[in-house]
């Protein structure tokens, strides 16, 4: 299982990947998540899941690759 840094590091690898409005973005994740307050989130292998403030800064949420893809998309 990844560290947060190379999860992080992977989806900005996408993000620069030439995409069109028409294109399919799929990240699929064979690993662990949780949800917390409403937000689900991809758990890294240094990730604390309690407490829960700690767990937002130490995983990765599912918000933040969405928003990353969608930013790159409408920018081009």
């Amino acid at each position: 299982m990844p560290i947060r840094r190379e999860v992080l590091r992977e989806i900005n690898r996408f993000s620069v990947a030439p995409m069109q409005r028409s294109d399919l973005f799929m990240c699929v994740v064979a690993g662990h998540g949780f949800s917390r307050g409403g937000h689900t989130f991809l758990a890294a292998c240094d990730s604390e899941i309690a407490p829960e403030a700690l767990s937002r800064e130490t995983a990765v949420s599912l918000e933040t690759v969405r928003n990353r893809r969608v930013k790159i998309v409408t920018e081009r």
